[in-house]
């Protein structure tokens, strides 16, 4: 599995100079973690976030902050893996300031 280093370096600042489709398999993968970990909650596998952020070695606020990724607008999943979000929307955007109703997110998007 992934370290804590490695997924707390997928929320640091936007880089002007990080090249587009690196920041795409960044948050595509952050995407896909956040399925994986909202499965392993609902399915019974980890009662709690601490229980599932102890199991993948990281702080149960990184597992907080990443699940609201599951729950992002239909269209907004899709553009991620086709790398069609604005080049200023970073993954820390996605979770920290998404608005949680799709007609919201898909206007900040």
């Amino acid at each position: 599995g992934r370290g804590a280093a490695d997924i707390q370096l997928s929320f640091g600042q936007c880089e002007a100079n990080v090249h587009r489709s690196a920041a795409t398999v960044v948050t595509g993968q952050a995407l896909a973690r956040a399925h994986v970990w909202i499965r392993l909650l609902a399915d019974g596998t980890h009662q709690t976030v601490e229980s599932l952020a102890q199991s993948v070695g990281v702080h149960p606020k990184i597992v907080r902050k990443s699940i609201r990724m599951a729950f992002l607008a239909p269209n907004v999943t899709k553009a991620i893996p086709e790398g069609d979000q604005p080049p200023s929307l970073c993954l820390k955007d996605f979770i920290a300031v998404m608005p949680l109703s799709w007609s919201g997110q898909w206007l900040a998007f």
